[in-house]
């Protein structure tokens, strides 16, 4: 092993140094950010004075989109059901007819 001298040591506190220089400046940066926090302005309440009208433009495009539908369920589901009514007739009216 090698003979530790003054000037190792010297340079062992020398990087002490510089890392306890560095720590601080850490330090107070860190408080300079939490004092910057501090001082910002808390979230704003919920809900935001927004949030109502928003709910409302919301809600009427969804009642929109159920009148949009409707207005072509409506007619599907009706011209189906008068087929399936005419079919009946139909069938009955075949065997009916092919009886006699």
């Amino acid at each position: 092993m090698s003979e530790v001298t003054k000037a190792d040591i010297a340079e062992v506190h020398k990087r002490i140094d510089q890392v306890n220089t560095t720590m601080t400046e850490v330090k107070v940066e860190m408080a300079e950010i939490k004092t910057t926090l501090k001082m910002q302005p808390g979230p704003p309440k919920q809900p935001c004075s927004f949030h109502n009208d928003l709910k409302e433009d919301f809600d009427t495009h969804i009642e929109d989109h159920k009148e949009t539908a409707s207005l072509w369920q409506k007619p599907l589901v009706r011209n189906v059901i008068d087929l399936v009514k005419m079919a009946i007739v139909g069938g009955v009216a075949w065997f009916f007819g092919s009886r006699h």
